[in-house]
């Protein structure tokens, strides 16, 4: 019996740019509490990131290398209302997308111009 072998060409994901527009979607969805992300984790909570981000932990091996050659920076998940808490009372969230450096830090900045306007509404005397 003979054993055919075949070479499987593996495509090179590419990460996608996210547009101005959505990443104003996700900045006012982080600060409208709509938008969980890795961000929110504490130090020694970033080891559950697969039981907040479920997908995180279903992935297969070609899945999980495809997510990490992209170089994910940040990931975010959409909540809704069926979210459920998980024992460490965490959320766990059913969807999954992430960010690389250059559009978390364009994020970042959106919700620091955010922040440094409310300060100012804070700081004036009425």
């Amino acid at each position: 019996m003979k054993i055919k072998t075949r070479k499987i060409k593996l495509t090179k994901s590419e990460y996608r740019r996210k547009s101005s527009t959505e990443i104003k979607e996700i900045a006012k969805g982080i600060l409208d509490n709509t938008i969980f992300t890795s961000q929110h984790l504490h130090e020694q909570e970033r080891q559950y990131m697969s039981m907040v981000f479920m997908p995180l932990g279903m992935m297969n091996a070609i899945q999980s290398r495809n997510m990490w050659r992209q170089d994910p920076w940040m990931f975010y998940a959409k909540r809704n209302r069926s979210e459920m808490s998980g024992p460490n009372g965490l959320p766990m969230l059913d969807n999954l997308a992430w960010l690389d450096k250059q559009d978390t830090l364009r994020v970042e900045k959106l919700m620091k111009i955010h922040d440094d306007a409310l300060k100012k509404i804070d700081s004036i005397a009425v």
